[in-house]
């Protein structure tokens, strides 16, 4: 997945308020690899809640 894809799957998943500190945020990073890490943190951690809501719902 390439930064731009992986960025805009993030970003679907926030308002435009977030997004913001969320790009103010990547821009101090210094490295490619700092802020493709941070991306797929944020994007497992989003993933892992719509699970764990998707299980809840159906008990």
């Amino acid at each position: 997945m390439t930064y731009d894809e992986l960025k805009m799957l993030v970003f679907e998943k926030l308002d435009e308020k977030e997004q913001q500190a969320v790009e103010t945020y990547l821009d101090s990073k210094k490295t490619f690899f700092e802020k493709m890490t941070i991306l797929e943190a944020v994007l497992s951690a989003f993933n892992y809640i719509d699970s764990a809501l998707n299980k809840a719902s159906h008990t």
